[in-house]
């Protein structure tokens, strides 16, 4: 049984657009029995793509855009059968693979006809074989290039593709940018094969220029759909910041009111200290020492801020626990144009990162952290100075690179400043030097301030 070109072309067609789908697919969660809903899918595809009728009229762009077209749907519904995933993510997924497919397949005519493989390989200028076996020489040759092609192309693609995917179960929000996408991508494919099944004369040079006009779209298609994936990442990051804030708002509260019965506590337990200290025989050492530890839950910081007296209050107890010194210089008077939630979240994250750091040096006697408010023209100036150990990297955000393992949730605290800083029109520097990290904000006052 002899096949036609259009017959092996929709079948390659098929295999190479599950293909590409499955590989940017792969990270995504799926539904139970995952082996033989592969099996049972990929067989159903290629199925109906080896049924799928070729008249007399086929080769006319119109069929076979459409057929095109039809296969590629069939794929994309073939995924929600395997993947546990929103449908836009997996239609985003599959635009995304038809466009890597159909750019392998362009670089690959591109060589093709640029390298004039039959006329390299034996034929004349007529396409008729002028030595012995050319037509199998020919057919390996094509197709050890097509293998390499689509090899190369995929392997790239998928690489950055999946690198950027950091939440392989998110949304995609800006669908409307995605069908168009698609839509841009069909009228490419529709031009591509009139020029391919047209009813004009083949001609070389067309072929060429058609050829580097197709990979300059897919391209361009591809540069599209990364930066999808990149305003979503920031989405993502945005709404996991948001979410740290709004409870770092609701721990405010709860930790005030904890404070406010600590301190309650330990007055009503130093008075009783005094009164059993007259009315038994204690020693005066004794009295003193557990007053002394007492004090240490009794540490009323006052800054002039309500929330930075809080934190600093709370933080004290564990720089304490730790065997860190924790200085304050702080001039908060014009602090008020920041909400006590905001300021909670802003010196928490960052008196928390400092304890962190400082908490890994031996050297007793840099197990220090200064922190600095201070009003300076028309501006507030906060600056957190610790010690640190190691190498830091700082990205073009002007954020540290955590070294965590696990970086998908880590490296938010300093994202949930730079949040505050951004919402009080405010400017944030990381300074790192001789193995001091200063964390060095700057917010400008208003004429009411």
């Amino acid at each position: 049984m002899i096949f036609s070109e259009l017959f092996l072309n929709k079948i390659a067609f098929a295999i190479e657009i599950l293909l590409a789908i499955h590989l940017f697919s792969f990270m995504l969660k799926k539904k139970n029995h995952a082996v033989l809903r592969y099996i049972l899918s990929i067989a159903a595809v290629l199925l109906f793509a080896f049924l799928f009728p070729i008249f007399d009229f086929s080769y006319t762009w119109r069929y076979s855009s459409l057929m095109f077209t039809i296969i590629f749907f069939v794929c994309f519904i073939s995924l929600i059968f395997v993947y546990d995933v929103p449908i836009k993510t997996l239609f985003f997924n599959s635009v995304t693979a038809y466009t890597a497919q159909h750019l392998s397949y362009q670089f690959y005519s591109l060589l093709v006809n640029l390298l004039n493989i039959e006329e390299t390989l034996g034929f004349n200028s007529y396409g008729e074989a002028v030595v012995e076996n050319a037509f199998t020489y020919t057919q390996v040759i094509l197709f050890c290039l097509l293998i390499i092609v689509y090899t190369i192309v995929y392997s790239i693609l998928t690489i950055i593709f999946i690198l950027k995917r950091n939440n392989s179960e998110s949304q995609i929000s800006n669908f409307n940018v995605v069908l168009i996408a698609a839509l841009i991508l069909l009228v490419e494919v529709v031009v591509n094969s009139t020029v391919i099944y047209g009813d004009h004369d083949e001609n070389d040079s067309l072929l060429i220029h058609v050829g580097v006009y197709n990979i300059i779209c897919c391209v361009m298609l591809l540069l599209i759909e990364y930066f999808i994936l990149s305003n979503k990442t920031l989405e993502i990051e945005l709404d996991t910041t948001n979410q740290l804030l709004y409870k770092a708002h609701e721990q405010y509260e709860q930790n005030k009111e904890n404070m406010e019965l600590i301190n309650i506590k330990c007055h009503d337990l130093k008075q009783q200290i005094r009164t059993l200290g007259k009315n038994a025989y204690v020693s005066k050492e004794e009295l003193n020492d557990i007053e002394k530890q007492i004090n240490i839950y009794d540490s009323k910081v006052k800054t002039g801020n309500e929330a930075l007296d809080l934190i600093l209050s709370e933080k004290s107890l564990i720089c304490h626990k730790n065997n860190i010194i924790l200085k304050c210089y702080a001039d908060c008077s014009k602090l008020s144009f920041i909400s006590n939630p905001d300021i909670y979240s802003l010196f928490g994250n960052a008196v928390d990162n400092a304890i962190e750091a400082v908490s890994k040096i031996e050297d007793i006697n840099k197990r220090t952290i200064n922190l600095y408010v201070r009003n300076i023209a028309k501006c507030i100036s906060i600056s957190i100075e610790n010690y640190y150990v190691g190498e830091l990297s700082i990205n073009n955000e002007n954020l540290i690179v955590t070294s965590k393992s696990n970086k998908n949730y880590h490296g938010f605290g300093l994202k949930s400043i730079k949040l505050i800083v951004n919402k009080y029109h405010g400017d944030m520097k990381i300074l790192t030097n001789d193995n001091i990290f200063t964390l060095a904000i700057l917010f400008p006052l208003s004429e009411s301030n």
